[in-house]
């Protein structure tokens, strides 16, 4: 029997088992699975959906939050009060009653928690290390507490190995790496009783099937099912413990469901991730940081403003330089990241606590060495920004959010809502103002039925169109000398 039809007859095994392991979840009428002509078997639509319709909403099968960030019995993100357990030193809780209902869970793996930190402090990354670890320790103890939210452990054992598509030397890396961490993770549990083989294949596919945003890595089986596009046409998001897949497009009834697996502001990291966790693109945008060799770095040229990426010299040459998009112009890669470096650490340093003029001034040396589409300036202190109240800064920040993230995302929703909440306060309902209505309002649309979301500022759009600031499509009138103007 030919390869070809071996790998053939082991997807139509694997689409029929799935079939069956997911019909429970109340998926009928709204997606199916059936064979993807680009991925094997997806998910397609079972009905049409229109801009922020929910397609999905599961609960999490397991998962694991960031430190001093959430709590872990309620998901609630930066509560008044976070305490740690006493036993580990490690897992953080907001009440006595989280605790409590987390102990069945917390319990299994408190005292490997601590012995764990106690033997690898010394070492880089012990926190990230740990995170992961904790993510498939939990997805095997949850099993045993007979959990079934978002999928199975039966579902992820039929997941497809990451593996399968890479070339052989690829294979090789990742298998590795993926061993080497399912050791750590059987030395974690101490009594796994599965056969090595069997339990190394598992640990691969949690690893490689788990999705991440700031705050929390969550594993939902049934996730996985949908295929990964960079440019899908939902968008996955995570309030509350609940993870939602929102149309951001028009979705028709037969089409495949899709969704970007990983979210990162630099295209060279998103497809790192992507080729580690098998899932390889080939769209245009990651087709083209593998053949020019790009960081998706974000320099000034200082000959046009334009943009200067780190990448390869030439196709055949991959010396790393940083060459203008524009006007070709090339610079020493390590002389822009050191001069880079030491500007954001002297503003992370110093820039909160400095007077008005120095903030001024360290911005203005920000703004001489990086392009406008350097994402950045969100990363400061709201207040501190928003105070110096001036529109080269307020266009970067526009500009920033939607080449990196698009007009659908939580930024474009929450930081340019409160761009809008402190004009509302100041009563100040000017072009910036209405600028920020308008570029707020897509991802509002997409959001709309999971978050509580102000629309009483559209109520003023009627105010704003009698004083001819409504569609007001640019509040930047005097670019500053480093702007790069094709922006505009």
């Amino acid at each position: 029997m030919s390869r070809e039809i071996e790998k053939q007859q082991e997807l139509d095994r694997r689409e029929k088992t799935l079939q069956r392991l997911i019909a429970d979840y109340g998926l009928k009428g709204k997606v199916g699975m059936k064979k993807s002509p680009i991925h094997g078997v997806g998910m397609f639509a079972e009905k049409d959906y229109k801009v922020g319709d929910i397609v999905v909403a599961l609960k999490p099968y397991s998962y694991i939050s960031q430190l001093d960030v959430r709590c872990d019995g309620c998901f609630l993100l930066f509560p008044m009060k976070l305490s740690k357990c006493s036993g580990c030193n490690f897992i953080n809780y907001c009440s006595k009653e989280c605790q409590q209902k987390m102990w069945p869970l917390h319990k299994l793996e408190c005292a490997s928690i601590k012995e764990y930190i106690n033997c690898f402090k010394q070492q880089e990354r012990v926190e990230e290390n740990l995170l992961h670890i904790l993510l498939i320790a939990r997805t095997i103890n949850i099993a045993t507490l007979g959990c079934q939210n978002g999928g199975s452990l039966a579902l992820i054992h039929n997941l497809c190995d990451p593996t399968e598509d890479l070339d052989v030397e690829e294979n090789k890396l990742i298998v590795k790496k993926y061993l080497e961490f399912a050791q750590q993770v059987r030395n974690f549990l101490k009594d796994s009783k599965k056969p090595e083989s069997e339990f190394d294949a598992l640990v691969i596919k949690i690893f490689s099937n788990y999705t991440q945003d700031n705050e929390t890595m969550t594993l939902t089986p049934i996730l996985s099912l949908f295929n990964h596009s960079c440019n899908g046409n939902t968008i996955l998001t995570s309030p509350n413990n609940m993870m939602y897949l929102l149309a951001q497009k028009e979705i028709k009834k037969g089409e495949e469901i899709t969704y970007p697996y990983v979210y990162s502001d630099n295209k060279r990291v998103r497809y790192e991730i992507l080729k580690s966790r098998g899932a390889i693109c080939t769209c245009q945008v990651c087709d083209s940081v593998v053949k020019t060799g790009s960081q998706d770095t974000y320099y000034r040229c200082h000959g046009c403003n334009q943009r200067v990426d780190i990448r390869y010299r030439s196709t055949k040459d991959h010396t790393m330089v940083g060459r203008c998009l524009g006007c070709q112009k090339e610079y020493s890669a390590s002389e822009l990241k050191h001069k880079g470096d030491v500007i954001k650490s002297n503003i992370a340093e110093r820039f909160k606590s400095a007077p008005v003029e120095i903030k001024k001034l360290f911005l203005t040396l920000y703004f001489e060495h990086f392009h406008p589409l350097h994402l950045y300036l969100i990363y400061l202190d709201f207040k501190d920004i928003y105070s110096l109240d001036d529109p080269n800064i307020f266009k970067r920040i526009e500009l920033q959010v939607l080449h990196h993230y698009g007009p659908i995302c939580d930024l474009a929703l929450h930081y340019f809502g409160k761009i809008i909440l402190e004009r509302e306060k100041e009563n100040r309902k000017d072009r910036i103002y209405a600028h920020f209505i308008n570029l707020r309002r897509p991802a509002r649309e997409v959001f709309k039925n999971i978050f509580l979301s102000p629309i009483f500022w559209d109520n003023n759009l009627e105010e704003l169109k009698k004083k001819g600031i409504y569609n007001s499509s640019n509040i930047l009138t005097e670019p500053d000398k480093y702007f790069d103007k094709t922006l505009l």
